[in-house]
């Protein structure tokens, strides 16, 4: 799991879901179209897309977000 700090928080524990403010947009695919995204509370990286979020690990972000400055 990709995280900022070595415990997500209660929010990223239970899922990606709102309120959606509390993440910030780092990157994004086009092809996807897909964003990573990061939680300001706990710097827990998702990877969004149109239905479904879910974590993402440091080799994924490499991988799928080359230019992501994480």
């Amino acid at each position: 799991m990709s995280r900022g700090s070595a415990t997500p928080c209660a929010h990223c524990e239970t899922g990606y879901h709102a309120p959606f403010g509390r993440f910030q947009r780092v990157a994004m695919r086009d092809e996807g179209p897909t964003f990573l995204m990061r939680c300001t509370m706990c710097g827990t990286l998702w990877e969004e897309a149109p239905l479904h979020a879910r974590v993402v690990t440091d080799g994924e972000v490499r991988s799928a977000y080359p230019r992501a400055q994480i």
